[in-house]
């Protein structure tokens, strides 16, 4: 259940007064933000000029929000328009039930490593065996299959030899990385047959994925 940040921004006052300083265009662009305490991960969100919040949904329940957020009021909207008559421009219908697809896979693949993330206990230090401590979370963006996906993780760090990585990044494959292995394959695949700059925009036709010329090339 939502309630309002005012019962709660003790826990992230930043990230309410960030929300609180956009504008109403602004803020129904902007999707939840997630922010962690104690172990616990917290959704804000600014709805009818309040700044709300409410605990993070995990698995299939982080599923059932993203579509919620991402299509429930437009689609609505969208099935009074089918209704009253008017031709519909299925072309559009499409293209916008391909983008919220997308944006909803991109909240869940974020949502879901975010739990984890909060869950897992601080590692031993890989150098000399102690146990690390954490420091904080950092917000690093990969590209992912169905776009740029932000991801929130723990850093820790060894106090007594120094060494520090973001430990989620290392159980999922990916430190020192900035895409995913899924879409290092489907630039591949796209990059393989034409130039990237043919691939870029057929990509970006047939997926709904915007990637450079430029990182297909890197990547390809």
């Amino acid at each position: 259940m939502a309630i309002e940040a005012q019962d709660t921004e003790f826990r992230h006052p930043d990230t309410a007064a960030c929300l609180r300083g956009l504008t109403d265009e602004e803020a129904a662009k902007q999707p939840p933000l997630v922010r962690e305490q104690d172990g616990v991960a917290w959704h804000y969100w600014r709805e009818g000029g309040r700044v709300c919040c409410r605990e993070a949904a995990a698995g299939a329940e982080a599923l059932h929000a993203a579509v919620e957020s991402e299509f429930g009021r437009s689609l609505r909207r969208l099935e009074a328009e089918l209704r009253s008559g008017r031709v519909p421009d299925l072309d559009a219908i499409e293209t916008w039930l391909r983008d919220r697809s997308l944006a909803v896979g991109a909240k869940v693949c974020a949502d879901l490593p975010e739990a984890r993330d909060a869950a897992l206990p601080a590692p031993a230090c890989p150098s000399c065996g102690r146990r690390m401590e954490r420091h904080g979370r950092a917000g690093k963006t990969f590209e992912a299959r169905m776009g740029p996906v932000r991801i929130e993780r723990t850093y820790v760090r060894c106090r007594a030899c120094g060494v520090a990585f973001h430990h989620l990044d290392r159980v999922l494959g990916l430190e020192g990385k900035t895409v995913t292995p899924g879409a290092e394959s489907l630039y591949a695949d796209v990059a393989s047959f034409e130039s990237c700059g043919q691939a870029s925009r057929k990509l970006k036709n047939l997926s709904g994925v915007e990637v450079s010329a430029s990182t297909l090339q890197r990547h390809a």
